[in-house]
């Protein structure tokens, strides 16, 4: 049986997971993961291999950059460095 919490719980994890995969949708992201030697969708893919924690983490990162304005391409690379790390 699972609970309503463990429910609950799942459906964030999900919910979070294709909010990191939209942003990897991003034009300008999309193609610094190119300039790094990255397909997007290989990046997709390894967001789908990362855990709920490592997720997380990144979803917390990424939530915590400014709000209402288009990222720097610092932000974009800071962004993709973590994704890489947490990845390998």
């Amino acid at each position: 049986m699972v609970s309503t919490q463990d429910a609950i719980d799942a459906t964030h994890m999900a919910q979070t997971r294709a909010q990191m995969k939209v942003l990897l949708q991003r034009p300008e992201l999309a193609e610094e993961l190119k300039a790094l030697g990255v397909s997007p969708a290989d990046a997709r893919t390894r967001v789908d291999a990362m855990t709920d924690d490592e997720v997380l983490a990144l979803a917390g990162k990424v939530g915590n950059l400014p709000a209402g304005g288009r990222l720097s391409n610092n932000e974009l690379i800071l962004i993709l460095i973590i994704i890489l790390i947490l990845v390998l």
